[in-house]
């Protein structure tokens, strides 16, 4: 199962749990008490409304059906007894409501309706904490994440303006979400802890656990599942405590499937299976229906087919007739895998047929590339070998897209964190320029009066000295970070360059079996002498050159003068070896095996001296 396929679940999932109301915050035994007592003993049917609501926002992830009838009752009586506010309130909890129930469209109805309330009732602040709510919508079921900058530009400063913390908390969430999908995983991992910040400081206990979901998603997005998983456990810790059982539920979930990629499977299968029996408990069938299908998953990696098997037709069967498309699409995916490994091979090609429709749909390059890559496989087991080869193609192609948009994503983020530190520290400067000036000012008159012709000298003299030392210091940091960001464009370059070869030496040898079994179809000799036409292009070299040129200047002159033997072949695999590269990657850039490069270095060694007890990459890296 591939992890891609499921970080769309997970973001997903993630609003799932996110979306909440400014509503009552406390959720503890006593209050709900305490209201209950408060409902028998008032007779005004508006505050009798209003605990109403107060309950059913501290039951929100516990009890749905308790919920609803509190929802309802609160209805009836403000029917009776209109209040604006309240009625705002009655539409945004119900809102809520309906939004864990799985129904969308009718949430954002009411959010709109809420909205309209409190602007009615002249609550600018109200109505800006629907609209962030409204953001949390626009981003589950829509994606246009457009609308969602639009909306936290507009809304955002009206947080400000009150100066309201938790409201801030929450726009900083959104800019987290829209910073991720635009690739930019390590500024969405800040902001989000930077929200984490801020609703410690409130003691919002349930929103810091939702913030620590999403840093560990993130760190799943970046295939460390390790810290994903501390992640998670943080905010498991929190709702432990504080008893919100739907979350919990949610981050045992999300932390089985990191210990699967682990390979931890025992210690997933408890988290999911408790994951289960939480879900249960509260009526949360689509927790249910993903912890099963990756119970399923988990069973496949084991080879306990069987088991496997029973996972998924249980899943099946708490699956609606009309699901999200990350339901359906793992569910098929899974299945496919299955059927394959049981060699049922016709049924895996239908199976991966609808998860290809649906990332289709979708517009999802990560699932189009393993819907695909898994065609493939059932289409080569059933012998249709040319179409095996051209969806494998495609996979390959939508995979090598995808890794350009990831590098692109990359070199952007960093970038802007550069501008965005380079902002900082300038402000920092100049805050402490205005402390000075500040400081100076409080000095008297009379001192002023005795010391003005000193001090002023002194001022232009030490201003001159701190602007020099300013200028200085801001050249040298940027001086450091531009052969940091060069340092890493170079890496990045020069892995992309190894792994395309690797993808075009294995595509290669598959063509090369194809051919065999093709009775030598010249279309396969042609798609072979296109490979390597690629491998050897030296295009691809200079390229390199240029970059590592600009990271480490004059090295090719310096080996020469220090090496005369050496030749140009011999300076390729010297500034392969300046950046440390595994001998696989440099065999990889180089197009040549892996004994090729052993004799290489070799003859290496010899030119340039250099006997079996000394390092030859310590050498090198010292020019």
């Amino acid at each position: 199962m591939s992890l891609n396929s499921l970080q769309l679940k997970l973001c997903f999932s993630i609003l799932y749990i996110v979306f909440s109301f400014f509503y009552s915050n406390s959720q503890s035994t006593n209050k709900l008490d305490s209201l209950k007592t408060l409902i028998q003993k008032t007779k005004i049917d508006t505050i009798k409304a209003d605990h109403h609501l107060d309950i059913a926002q501290l039951l929100m992830y516990k009890n749905s059906k308790k919920v609803k009838w509190h929802i309802d009752k609160a209805d009836s009586l403000y029917k009776i007894s209109p209040n604006t506010v309240g009625i705002g309130n009655l539409y945004a909890l119900n809102a809520n409501y309906l939004y864990t129930q799985g129904s969308y469209d009718s949430s954002m109805v009411y959010i709109g309706r809420s909205s309209k309330q409190y602007l009615k009732a002249g609550d600018s602040l109200r109505a800006a904490k629907t609209n962030s709510n409204l953001a949390i919508l626009v981003r589950v079921t829509t994606g246009d994440y457009q609308r969602l900058e639009s909306i936290v530009n507009e809304t955002e400063p009206i947080a400000i303006r009150y100066k309201d913390t938790s409201l801030m908390a929450s726009f900083l969430g959104h800019r987290a979400a829209i910073a991720k999908n635009k690739g930019h995983r390590n500024i969405a991992i800040d902001l989000n802890r930077k929200e984490i910040a801020l609703r410690e400081a409130l003691k919002d206990s349930t929103r810091m656990a939702q913030g620590f979901y999403a840093i560990g998603q993130l760190h799943l997005d970046l295939f460390d599942y390790k810290n994903a998983i501390t992640s998670f456990d943080q905010g498991i810790i929190i709702e432990d405590n504080i008893g919100n059982k739907m979350l919990k539920a949610q981050l045992l979930e999300i932390k089985g499937l990191s210990q699967i990629k682990l390979k931890h499977y025992d210690a997933a299968e408890k988290n999911l299976k408790e994951a289960i029996k939480i879900a249960k408990e509260i009526n949360q069938q689509n927790i249910v229906t993903t912890a099963l299908t990756q119970l399923g998953y988990l069973e496949i990696e084991r080879n306990n087919l069987i088991k496997a098997d029973a996972y998924l037709a249980e899943a099946k069967s708490f699956m609606k007739a009309k699901n999200s498309f990350n339901v359906d699409y793992d569910y098929n995916l899974f299945k496919g895998q299955l059927n394959l490994a049981q060699n049922k091979y016709q049924a895996a090609l239908k199976n991966f047929n609808v998860c290809e429709e649906l990332a289709e749909s979708n517009n999802s390059l990560t699932n189009l590339s393993f819907s695909k890559y898994y065609k493939s496989k059932a289409l080569e087991n059933l012998g249709n070998y040319k179409t095996a080869l051209a969806v494998y193609k495609e996979s390959s192609d939508a995979k090598d897209t995808l890794t350009t948009q990831f590098r692109t994503a990359q070199t952007v983020e960093q970038k802007i964190i550069y501008q965005t530190e380079r902002k900082e520290k300038e402000i920092a400067l100049q805050k402490k320029d205005i402390d000075i000036l500040e400081q100076k000012a409080k000095v008297s008159n009379l001192q002023k009066l005795l010391l003005g012709l000193a001090l002023l000298l002194a001022l232009i003299a030490v201003y001159a000295f701190f602007q020099r030392s300013k200028r200085h210091r801001l050249e040298k940091e940027k001086a450091k970070i531009d052969l940091e960001y060069k340092t890493k464009e170079l890496t990045t370059h020069a892995l992309h360059l190894a792994k395309k070869n690797e993808v075009l030496s294995d595509l290669k040898n598959k063509a090369k079996a194809f051919k065999a079994d093709a009775d030598a179809d010249p279309g396969y000799q042609m798609l072979i002498q296109t490979i390597n036409f690629d491998l050897q292009d030296d295009n691809n070299w200079e390229n390199f050159s240029r970059y590592f040129e600009e990271v480490h200047k004059d090295f090719n002159t310096k080996a020469q003068l220090q090496f005369p033997n050496i030749t140009s072949n011999d300076l390729r695999l010297m500034s392969l070896l300046k950046m440390n590269l595994s001998s696989k990657e440099i065999a990889n850039i180089l197009n040549i095996s892996s004994d090729g490069i052993k004799k290489a270095r070799q003859r290496l060694r010899k030119k340039m001296g250099i006997d079996s007890s000394q390092s030859l990459e310590a050498i090198v890296i010292a020019i």
